[in-house]
């Protein structure tokens, strides 16, 4: 059973009628935030690379078209991964081959729940399994402190929200199950 909410004895008939279906709700919130990040996504990866020098546009290089053959079709699916994960709070991008100038001419974007994260003595660590990836990988949050190991999105204040709806929702239905009488109470 769930509290059914239903129309005020005084609610004027030309009045449209709320939407008293909060999952659904919830589900089409859920569904807009998907929407947003993969068009965010969709629309920064197809945004043209080049690099510059002194205000002039200068040649380009193989991972500019895509950074690692192995695993992407193009550089569009490697930056829509990248600005997916971004979004969502923190990337990780990890070399995978070096040139003989020591710049990485190959790379790929590591899923985030792979990578370890740790602060020592004022400083983060990486590892990726039990390698250690400190010196190589390039992290970037959304939202980050000195403080904190791992990036934040914007989407984390949501989550904290509705799970307190459906504690707060849980609660109701409890109390109304009841007769208006708690379960416990502190003596």
């Amino acid at each position: 059973p769930w509290i059914s909410p239903s129309h005020w004895s005084g609610y004027p008939d030309q009045w449209a009628a709320p939407n008293w279906n909060q999952q659904r709700d919830v589900n089409n919130l859920i569904d807009v935030a998907w929407a947003c990040i993969d068009l965010n996504s969709s629309v920064l990866s197809s945004m043209s690379v080049y690099r510059m020098r002194y205000g002039q546009i200068i040649d380009s290089v193989p991972w500019m078209s895509n950074p690692d053959p192995t695993i992407y079709a193009s550089w569009r699916e490697f930056a829509k991964q990248l600005f997916w994960d971004y979004q969502m709070g923190e990337a990780f991008v990890l070399p995978m081959a070096h040139g003989s100038d020591g710049y990485p001419i190959r790379f790929r974007v590591i899923p985030p729940w792979l990578v370890n994260v740790e602060l020592r003595e004022g400083r983060r660590e990486y590892k990726v399994g039990s390698m250690d990836v400190t010196s190589e990988i390039l992290h970037i949050r959304y939202q980050g402190t000195t403080t904190d190991a791992h990036g934040h999105g914007p989407l984390e204040a949501a989550g904290d929200k509705a799970v307190t709806i459906g504690l707060l929702q849980r609660y109701t239905q409890n109390l109304a199950q009841t007769g208006g009488v708690p379960m416990y109470w502190l003596g």
